[in-house]
This record gives C-alpha cells, structure tokens and sequence, in this order.
C-alpha cells in the first residue's frame, strides 16, 4: 500500500473526537469512504466510485469492486457510536435488489458489536463480508491487500458456517504457507530416519489409516517419536497451509498418525511445558482437539509452577481478549475441564465471573462453554463471594439503564438473574428486596466530611437519607449543594434546602431513612459534586444509583 494511504488513513484516525464537530465527523466519513476508493483503484479493483443507482436515484452506493471475477457493493462507515443492525439490513436490500450474485463488502473504521455481525446471517442468505476494526488496523499496515484478503473470505465463508473472519487469521493462514516451505526444506534436508517418514509418506501422497500403522510397525521407537515431535510443533503450520490446493490430503494424514501413535510418557513430559505454554497459544482451536488434549492433560501437575503460572497469565489475557467469540470459549473451557482442580484460585475466580455470564446468555446449551456453566452454577462450585461480587457488578449496570425503578422495572430484573440469584438467597420472595439493595450505593456525611464526588457521563439520583442525630438536637436546616460543570465549561451551583422542602424536621431521628427522590444531571464535562450543608452533630447515610 502506498505510505500516502496509510499516511492519510493515520491523519483520520488521530482526529479527537471528542471535540471534533458533526461537521467535522461527517467529513471525516467522507474522506474515508474517499480513501478506501482509492486504495481499491490502486489495486485495480475498483469498477465505480460513490453513485446513485439509473433506476433508483435515492439509492446510494459508495463504490463497486470486482475480486475473483466477482462484484461486489461497497460501503463504509466511520461512526464512534454503536451502529444499528438497520444499517446493515439496509445494505443487504440494496444487494438483493441487485441482479443474482452481487455481493457486498461493509467496512466500519470502528469494532461492531457482536449482535450487529450475528444479523449477518439472520433468516437470509449470507451475502456480505465485514471489515471492521482491527480488520481496517491492519490491512493499511501494508503487509495484506484488500483484494486478496476479500478473495480468501470470499473462498472461506462461501463453505463455512461463520460470519465473519478476521484479517488477522487470514495472515496466520498467509504466514504458515511461508512457515511450511521451510519446514518442508528442513525435512528435505534432514538424513533422519523418523523425518524422512515425514517427508516421503504424511507429507508426500495421500494414506489410509492402515497403510499409516503398516509404515509405523516398520519404524523404531526413536524414529516415531521424532515423527511425533515434528508433527506436533508443526501441525498448525501445516494445517493453515494444506487448507486448500491439492496438499489437502496432509491433514488427513497427520490427524491418522497422531491416532496410530500412542508417544511415549517421557516424550509428553518434555512437550508438555511447551504445550501450554506456546502451541495452544499459536491456535488455540487446532491444539485444543481430543487428540491433544487427551495426550497432555495428565502432565500438567508435573509441570514447574513457573510454567504453570506462565500458561495462567496466557490463559486470562487470552480469556479476556476473546471473550464473546463462542469457538474460543469453548477451546478454552475443553482445555481447562481436565486440569481444572490444579488451576490457581486466582485463575478459577476470573473465569467463573466469564461462565456466570455465559450462563445467563443465549449461547447454545450443546457447547463446552454453556455446559460447563450451568454444571458450575447447578452445582454450586462458585464461591459465594465471587457470585456476589458478579450480581453486584451486573444488577447494578442494569439499574442504570432506568430513570426511575418501579415494581415491573425490578422484577424484570430479578427474572434476567433469577439463576444466579438463588446462589446467594435462597428465598425468591426475597429477590426484588435483594436486587434493590445491590442497586443502591451509599455514603456517609457528617460536619467533617460533608461531601462526595462522582465522575462519568451519567444522572445522579440520590434516593433517600438515613438521619442520626443526638437528642433534643433542633434540625433547623440540612440543604444540598450541588456542583457541576455546565455546557459552556463554566461552574454551576444550586442549592436545595432538604428539611423545609423534602423532610420533616421532626422525623429525622436515628436510623430514619427519609425519601429524597431528586435526580441531579452531570455537565458536559461529566464531574458533579454533592455537599451537604449545616450538618452539626447530625450524620446523614445517603443512599443513590447512577443512571445511564
């Protein structure tokens, strides 16, 4: 790609946007759809530029390209916000109006949400490629155009069952043709007796099972293992680079050699560590399969607790990384299943709040990942603390999304996390008190520390107060001061006299919790700062939620 492309694309890509104006967001919109086409001339794929089609001149179409012989439609996005699956409903009709067999690409500057790419194939026929976030990242890099990434998942999604696939496995699959021809001129190379079977059986013609059990009984024991260990290190590269052409037969081959040989326990001890701690970790759905897995799993507890904790930390960032993609999930959880007990504590806590919240999602209960999080959560192995901690975090993200909270608000609520609210209260009568209470956060107010802070863009709605107060002491007048930074960037502050307007003076006495109810709104600079003034000797417990 041409560094004036990637120059302009990082000019774009700087642009604040939070101080930028619609104006200017909207131009930058523009320019990126301008870019993109030039990117695509430059390649000589482009057909057309941004036009409304003979027939129908309401109809916009940001550009046309052809890859593979094929047309497909174009049209790009740059918007910060989360798109409407609307957007792409929309998209998808301009295809189908088109004559049979037209595709579409929709590129988004940005990461869309999971929800939007399942719309891909929802009760329709699959007709479009995305290209979306880190996608964009690194095709201008350079190193991958888009006319062959676009003619690869064109190749991959017409056969598959998935939605969409990302740049960055199709330059794992482009990097393992390369790592393969090395590997096959280091076989070539090699006067090896076990990697000359390699080289002039698995990887030379296709093999049935037996004739595989006929070439090994002819094998010592030395020579097999290193077989074993060639395959093993390799099979990723060799897997990626044999998925099409006529050397397809090669994963076939290596699948039926990896069942005929049972390797030897000290070979497994010394794979092991490099098992877990690098393999999994090149593809982790390709080492993940039985065939693995059941060779290695009863050599983890001998492993070093420096590669033990090493294989940890991988673990949780690669948890954390794909979370949502629904193949890694459950790669990783058939992975963990059989040394789960000799996981740290550490590690157990971080992925049960993960299976908590696929237990509560939509995911298929046949796979890996929701069936181990129902046996998790039916069988009650998660700590208390932990589910506590979850129900906490989670309720009260879902007490933000409403204004005000009323009967129905809450017990549609409860019903969202009714399985994992009987973990911590057995009493389903006693769910909505639970939830409301999670709902709510407090603070402690007294003459010396009168006040709190809070940042973010959200409402403040302070619920009520609980009044203490020595007695015979006269309440003459508590108010709130409420601090805030306008739109204008200047300093606001209204006062709001609690006693003579929302309470009665007389009632507030220990423990009386007293209805407030007052929702205050952040400026644009999203910091407000509450204070309660002519405390005395009285302490107020004030009681609020935030709100989206």
């Amino acid at each position: 790609m041409k560094q004036a492309f990637k120059d302009t694309f990082k000019v774009l890509d700087d642009i604040n946007t939070r101080e930028a104006s619609k104006e200017s967001k909207q131009a930058r919109g523009r320019a990126f759809e301008g870019l993109l086409l030039d990117v695509f001339e430059a390649e000589e794929i482009l057909q057309k530029r941004n036009r409304h089609t003979k027939d129908n001149r309401s109809e916009e179409i940001d550009g046309v390209i052809e890859v593979y012989n094929r047309i497909f439609l174009i049209e790009a996005k740059w918007v910060t916000s989360g798109l409407a699956a609307s957007v792409l409903y929309s998209f998808i009709g301009k295809i189908e109006n088109k004559f049979h067999g037209t595709l579409g690409v929709f590129i988004s500057r940005n990461a869309l949400k999971k929800n939007f790419l399942r719309a891909l194939n929802k009760g329709r026929r699959q007709s479009v490629i995305v290209i979306h976030g880190k996608d964009v990242d690194l095709l201008f890099e350079g190193d991958v155009t888009f006319e062959e990434y676009i003619e690869y998942a064109f190749k991959e999604l017409s056969s598959e069952n998935i939605v969409h696939l990302p740049v960055e496995e199709y330059i794992k699959v482009r990097g393992s043709k390369e790592s393969a021809k090395v590997l096959i001129e280091k076989v070539e190379s090699s006067d090896k007796k076990g990697i000359q079977f390699v080289k002039e059986k698995l990887l030379a013609e296709p093999l049935s099972a037996s004739d595989i059990i006929i070439e090994l009984a002819a094998l010592g024991r030395e020579e097999k293992e290193k077989a074993y260990f060639f395959i093993v290190q390799n099979f990723s590269e060799l897997w990626y680079a044999n998925l099409t052409g006529d050397k397809t037969f090669i994963i076939k081959n290596m699948y039926q050699f990896l069942e005929a040989h049972k390797p030897s326990s000290n070979t497994l001890n010394v794979l092991a560590p490099e098992y877990y701690t690098t393999l999994v970790f090149k593809s982790i759905i390709l080492y993940t399969r039985d065939i693995f897995i059941a060779e290695f799993k009863e050599h983890y507890s001998q492993l070093d607790s420096d590669v033990k904790n090493k294989f940890e930390s991988l673990i949780i960032k690669y948890w954390h990384d794909n979370f949502g993609s629904y193949a890694v999930e459950n790669s990783i959880t058939d992975l963990l299943i059989p040394i789960w007990g000799e996981l740290s504590q550490n590690l157990t806590n971080q992925l049960y709040k993960g299976y908590l919240d696929i237990f509560v999602s939509d995911r298929k209960n046949n796979h890996s990942q929701k069936l181990f999080a129902i046996e998790l959560v039916e069988e009650k192995q998660i700590p208390e603390k932990v589910v506590k901690e979850w129900l906490r975090t989670k309720l009260r993200a879902s007490g933000r999304m409403y204004l005000t909270l009323n009967t129905e608000k809450v017990a549609f609520i409860v019903s969202t996390y009714k399985g994992i609210l009987k973990l911590v209260e057995p009493d389903e009568n006693k769910w909505p008190r639970y939830v409301l209470d999670t709902l709510y956060e407090s603070r402690t107010c007294n003459e010396t520390d009168n006040s709190f802070t809070l940042t973010g863009n959200e409402k403040l709605h302070i619920v009520s107060v609980q009044g203490s107060k020595k007695e015979n002491l006269l309440v003459t007048n508590i108010s709130i001061s409420h601090t805030y930074f306008s739109k204008d960037g200047s300093i606001k502050r209204y006062v709001i006299n609690l006693v003579s307007d929302l309470v009665d003076p007389a009632n507030l006495i220990n423990n009386q919790i007293l209805p407030v109810g007052k929702i205050f709104e952040n400026g644009s600079n999203s910091k407000t700062e509450i204070t309660f003034e002519n405390l005395g000797k009285i302490e107020l417990k004030v009681f609020f939620r935030m709100i989206h």
